[in-house]
């Protein structure tokens, strides 16, 4: 079979080859037998007639055959490419349609990976938050004991001793159990961008209050906007108590400014140790912790669970730090003027 296949294909390319010859031959023989038909019509003797007759046969039929090879052979080369286009076609057809039910597969199975994994997260965010219910009630009944342990009068200084650190341990476990549990339902999309009116200026006097945040506030008036005052205030006592746990020789540099008409550009610096470009470029992952470095505000999940609040804000948390320069976190949020401040500037 195989040899067969060869010798057709030999003979059709031969054929596909001496196709033009094949017609060039055809048109000599016409022309000759309009010769041949003249010349014994002319010149023809006695037996003109059947010489003419004979002669136009013989001419007739090897035109003819020569014509009828010529048509064959270009339509067999004219089927032969018609067919490698057509089994070319059929080959991308069935490559395409095999690709096609790939990506339909894969978009299937990367759908059900998405709500697994969505799934996934809300059953963790539920029991984190429900774990993190049952170990603060215990945390709070101990810290209650031991404020009134701080309240006796007959402990001696090495009890007083264990009873401050038992109560300054269990509220950093506590605080660390909220941080937890305040991510993981950041990351189950719990916490939402809660817009509304409030006043910029009485947001900033407010600030560091209840801390030991040693910083000069923006005094310029900026009146009502419209934004998550909630979030905005969270982050920024974290990064001024931040500032000021890790610099506590020097005062913290916090800024505002705006920047067209409805951006606000927050900035708070200190001069602390400052970070390596290692512990810089992990710093907003969670539970992350710098190894062999001083660590002051590098701690846990409070810089990440600060990146994610800015960014459901609608801003990007940056932070600018060498070693033994300090650092300086800045972020940009957009808050428009608040509805009746807007009619007042109209």
């Amino acid at each position: 079979m195989a040899e067969d296949k060869t010798n057709q294909g030999s003979l059709a390319g031969l054929l596909n080859k001496y196709r033009y010859l094949g017609v060039m031959i055809a048109l000599i023989g016409g022309a000759a037998l309009v010769l041949v038909i003249f010349k014994d019509i002319i010149f023809g003797d006695g037996g003109g007639e059947s010489t003419l007759g004979t002669n136009s046969f013989i001419a007739i039929a090897a035109v003819g055959i020569l014509i009828i090879f010529a048509i064959v052979v270009d339509a067999r080369s004219k089927n032969r490419a018609l067919t490698e286009r057509a089994e070319k076609l059929g080959e991308m057809a069935k490559r395409m349609y095999t690709t096609v039910e790939e990506l339909n597969a894969a978009n299937e199975e990367l759908a059900r990976a998405h709500l697994q994994a969505d799934f996934a997260s809300q059953a963790k965010s539920s029991f984190i938050t429900n774990l993190g219910d049952e170990i603060e009630s215990p945390i709070k009944a101990i810290l209650g004991d031991v404020l009134n342990l701080q309240r006796k009068q007959d402990l001696s200084d090495v009890q007083l001793q264990a009873v401050n650190s038992i109560a300054l341990n269990g509220e950093k476990l506590s605080a660390v159990i909220a941080d937890i549990v305040e991510i993981s339902r950041i990351e189950a999309g719990d916490v939402e961008f809660a817009s509304t009116d409030f006043d910029l200026s009485e947001l900033m006097a407010g600030l560091g209050r209840d801390g030991e945040a040693r910083f000069d506030r923006p005094d310029a008036a900026y009146g009502a906007v419209n934004g998550d005052p909630r979030l905005l205030r969270d982050v920024l006592e974290f990064l001024l108590n931040n500032a000021a746990d890790a610099n506590k020789e020097g005062a913290v540099q916090f800024s505002l400014t705006r920047q067209g008409e409805n951006e606000y550009a927050f900035a708070v610096g200190d001069e602390g140790p400052g970070l390596s470009p290692d512990a810089l470029t992990h710093l907003f992952e969670p539970f992350y912790q710098p190894k062999g470095e001083r660590a002051k505000g590098v701690v846990g999940l409070r810089f990440a669970i600060a990146d994610k609040k800015v960014t459901i804000m609608g801003g990007e948390l940056m932070c600018e730090s060498e070693p033994g320069n300090g650092c300086r976190f800045s972020f940009a949020v957009s808050l428009p003027a608040a509805a009746g401040n807007q009619a007042a500037n109209g």
